[in-house]
């Protein structure tokens, strides 16, 4: 089963082959900066293809961590984990 989101600034898109069912809760400072609010993410470890990359933006923001967003209006997409490789991404999307 594939699962995709379509961003509401289109026309960014988000597939994964995995199925998402942990949900992984935040309320640190950086995620309500960077989210207005708690960031709840889906868990994907095992890829996570982005249609539309000339509309994304990224942005290291540690040695472990790389934040992907819409650059036009700087809504977070997805984050991503260097080791252990994997993606968090934004739940409210899907």
């Amino acid at each position: 089963m594939q699962y995709e989101d379509q961003s509401l600034y289109q026309p960014v898109i988000l597939k994964t082959e995995q199925p998402c069912y942990e949900i992984s809760v935040c309320n640190c400072m950086i995620c309500q900066k960077w989210n207005g609010d708690l960031l709840m993410t889906f868990i994907v470890e095992n890829g996570l293809s982005i249609e539309g990359k000339y509309y994304v933006s990224y942005c290291r923001y540690s040695i472990w961590l790389m934040r992907i967003f819409y650059h036009k209006y700087g809504t977070h997409l997805f984050s991503k984990m260097f080791k252990p490789e994997s993606y968090y991404a934004n739940a409210v999307l899907f």
